[in-house]
């Protein structure tokens, strides 16, 4: 869990038994993509003084160290991270003067460099991402002009996209994770309210041309742009603007068998807007 105030030395208060403090990223990021290989967490690129960055932060669970690592491609922001096979992919996101890429760039982590790979149809950042029996999804996302309501299927193997079953409603920082067969799609917002739903696509009713989606139990409250996990069949999320527009540093689980939301400790320092949970 990373969020925007990690520069300096921060003094922890009395934590709660959930929570420990680790080293701290070698510089400031929100906005940036988070994806576990391994043993190592990679932070990719984010925002830094208002600005899209290109750096490449690797954090050694084993060592409780971070190391630099090959540079991104391109600056960008507000994008996410998927890992398929060996290689951690990273579609689109939010360049300099407010741009949206439509690049898909791909990490290799064992040999530290990037390629490119089949581009987007349309420059997309700000979306939900899971990766799910070898393939990409990415849900919704601003496209530089409006939020979107289209999915986005990226296969590696033929390095093409196709579309999936739209959302039920455009939007744009929702988060994405994968619970057994099917991936769910919480919060997020468009340019006018900030959603509550918590949404389940089903990849293989949509592959039949079945309706695709359901819905699930929804936050107590609207929530988007916050970090998000799937761990031991539940959703964890943390972070991110609540539905007054105002900063939340909640931390809440949804149980899957019990289709409920339940609250967990506080973080003993904001956990900020933009955040990342691995």
């Amino acid at each position: 869990l990373f969020a925007p105030q990690s520069t300096g030395q921060l003094a922890l208060p009395a934590v709660a038994e959930r929570w420990s403090s680790l080293a701290q990223l070698p510089e400031g990021r929100s906005a940036a993509a988070l994806e576990r290989y391994e043993n190592t967490l990679f932070v990719i690129g984010g925002e830094a003084g208002g600005e899209p960055q290109v750096a490449v932060f690797a954090y050694d669970q084993l060592e409780n160290s971070w190391s630099r690592r090959a540079d991104k491609p391109t600056p960008v922001a507000f994008a996410r991270a998927a890992v398929i096979g060996e290689k951690i992919y990273l579609p689109g996101g939010t360049s300099f003067g407010g741009a949206v890429s439509d690049r898909l760039e791909v990490y290799d982590p064992r040999g530290d460099s990037w390629s490119e790979a089949a581009r987007l149809p349309y420059g997309i950042s700000d979306y939900g991402l899971a990766a799910f029996e070898g393939r990409l999804y990415l849900f919704g996302g601003w496209d530089g002009q409006a939020y979107r309501d289209t999915v986005l299927i990226y296969d590696p193997a033929d390095d093409t996209w196709s579309a999936g079953q739209s959302i039920p409603g455009a939007r744009g920082g929702a988060a994405a994770g994968v619970l057994g067969a099917k991936i769910y799609l919480v919060g997020g917002r468009n340019s006018e309210i900030v959603f509550p739903e918590n949404l389940v696509y089903f990849p293989y009713r949509a592959g039949t041309n079945e309706p695709a989606w359901e819905t699930r139990a929804p936050l107590p409250g609207g929530r988007s742009g916050f970090g998000a996990a799937a761990l031991a069949e539940g959703i964890y999320i943390a972070g991110g603007l609540g539905g007054d527009w105002q900063p939340l540093d909640t931390v809440l689980r949804f149980d899957e068998a019990s289709n409920t939301w339940e609250t967990i400790e506080d973080s003993p320092l904001p956990v900020g807007v933009d955040c990342g949970l691995v």
